[in-house]
């Protein structure tokens, strides 16, 4: 695994994009930290392999660490332009990018709509918040929205900021509409 760190953190600054690893390469190098760990804890500290267990568990922490920040700072790049390579990503980073990508989507909007003149401060906070403002069709009983609060009960015609996920739902199932926020 040693091997595999450190052409993963070779390839890493060589380059300006995102280098691919393998899906479970963080599991993986989960298990050799543990395991380089484990074994410098019983090595003898002042014997040649003491030694030698301590330097390389110092090599590997600098090297995964940095690894990393390399990638951490190509990520976040590539998610300010919206342009992840999802491929690249390891199992346990797409969890992570997936919602810094929701974070950089949402500022680029509020950009886009101050730009064409339609933003309301109101609603970066109810969006910060994860709320969404719909619009009732129909009569609508009271429910438990995913962030465990009860919405409702609604009327048709009632205008109300709900959790998004929820909102999504309601609009799929053609019991919402989508509104906009405007000055």
């Amino acid at each position: 695994m040693y091997e595999e760190l450190l052409d993963a953190w070779r390839k890493e600054t060589a380059s300006t994009d995102l280098q691919p690893l393998p899906g479970d390469f963080y599991r993986r190098l989960n298990s050799f930290m543990r395991r380089l760990r484990e074994e410098e804890k019983l090595a003898d500290k002042e014997g040649i392999q003491g030694r030698l267990l301590a330097k390389i568990l110092e090599v590997s922490v600098r090297l995964t660490e940095n690894l990393c920040y390399l990638r951490l700072t190509k990520i976040i790049d590539a998610s300010i332009r919206g342009a992840i390579e999802w491929d690249k990503l390891t199992e346990d980073e797409k969890p992570f990018v997936k919602e810094a990508s929701k974070i950089f989507e949402e500022y680029n909007r509020m950009v886009r709509r101050i730009v064409e003149g339609r933003y309301t401060p109101v609603e970066a906070i109810f969006r910060a918040g994860g709320l969404k403002l719909v619009r009732f069709k129909s009569d609508t009983p009271s429910f438990v929205g995913v962030d465990l609060k009860v919405y409702g009960p609604f009327k048709a015609e009632d205008v109300a900021y709900i959790p998004e996920e929820n909102a999504i739902q309601l609009v799929k199932q053609g019991i919402a509409i989508d509104v906009e926020v405007t000055e």
